[in-house]
Order: C-alpha cells, then sequence, then structure tokens
C-alpha cells in the first residue's frame, strides 16, 4: 500500500550504480519503467512517502510544481548545521493524527521548506514562524519560518506525502515518527 523514499538524488533513484561500482545484484536503479510502475501504483490508489532530497524524484514523477526555498542559498546568508526546530501541524491533516499542533522536528544540511504553487497540494506542516528554533543554531531561520515542511497530494485514486525533515532521526524523532506512522498507515 505504501512505498517509502528514504533521502537519496532523483537521480540515484532512478539510475542507481553502474555496474561495476557495486556487485552486480545491487547496480542499476528504477529506470523508465519503474518510475512508470510507480506512477500507476500511486494513480491506483497507492501512497509514496519520500523524504528530503528523494522529494525531488516524487515531484517530477507527477509534476508537483514545487521547489525548495533554500536549495540556491548560500552558506552565508542560510546554515542549519543540525538543529531542532518548531513544527506547526495542520490539525486538519490526517498526518497530525493525535498529535498537539505543535511539535518539533530534526533539521539539517538536506533537508528543506518548500515553496508551493501547485493547487494539488496541501500544506500538513510548517516551520515555526517567527524564530523556529528550539534547540541548536541557524543562520537566516527567517528564509524558512514558517514555511512548508510536510506536503501531501493526492493524485488519482492515491496519494504522495513530502518530508522536508528526517522523521526518523535517530532518537530525535520522538516527535515526529507519529507523523510518519500517520503517513503509512495513511
Amino acid at each position: 500500500d505504501v512505498l517509502i523514499f528514504q533521502a537519496q538524488e532523483a537521480s540515484s533513484i532512478i539510475d542507481g550504480f553502474t555496474f561495476g561500482e557495486v556487485p552486480p545484484e545491487y547496480s542499476g536503479g528504477l529506470g523508465g519503467v519503474g518510475a512508470r510502475a510507480i506512477q500507476s501504483f500511486v494513480r491506483g490508489g497507492g501512497r509514496v512517502i519520500a523524504i528530503e532530497t528523494a522529494t525531488d524524484f516524487v515531484r517530477d514523477l507527477f509534476q508537483l510544481d514545487i521547489a525548495s526555498l533554500t536549495a540556491d542559498l548560500s552558506d552565508v546568508d542560510f546554515y542549519i548545521p543540525g538543529s531542532i526546530l518548531r513544527l506547526d501541524l495542520d490539525e486538519s491533516s490526517d498526518i497530525a493524527s493525535g498529535m498537539r499542533r505543535e511539535t518539533s522536528a530534526w533539521y539539517w544540511g538536506s533537508s528543506m521548506a518548500y515553496e508551493v504553487r501547485d493547487a494539488r497540494v496541501r500544506v500538513a506542516a510548517r516551520y515555526g514562524s517567527g524564530d523556529p528554533l528550539l534547540s541548536g543554531w541557524v543562520l537566516g531561520g527567517d528564509y524558512i519560518a514558517g514555511q512548508p515542511a510536510i506536503l501531501e497530494a493526492d493524485i488519482g485514486a492515491g496519494s504522495v506525502v513530502l518530508f522536508g525533515f528526517q522523521p526518523n532521526y535517530r532518537a530525535q524523532t520522538m516527535s515526529t515518527w507519529p507523523l510518519l506512522f500517520n503517513s503509512i498507515r495513511k
């Protein structure tokens, strides 16, 4: 019912490792046939959950008009080496079921906040407005304050959920595991 793509570059998901880089049984990626199978899976009622950089794969696969707000920023303007940020949940989303309106999330180098220009995409959570920092340090936090952190979209009979942060990062995630479990549960 659910496929989960952990943080991995879109090109790596499609192409994988070439023959000779790794043992043969681990070479290759999904390719075009696999990508079309995932599209069919979702449109037929399945769910895909993507985390951090894997969200680019899902964005491209379903032509979602979203982008990373911080992708083009230099480390001089925006940098979060690994900090805990406030996360504001949309209580009307099933992803937030059973949770308080506010929780915390681990944010680091490959995490992202989204710009959403697609009417099919709903925002399930945003990084805290004002100063989102709870623990650690942030340079340029205003770039992501109040911005989308978790997205969801219905595609045909199925859906996709995009996490801009690691909901399952080590022991830091007791506050975000329910978000991942709720997403799996659909």
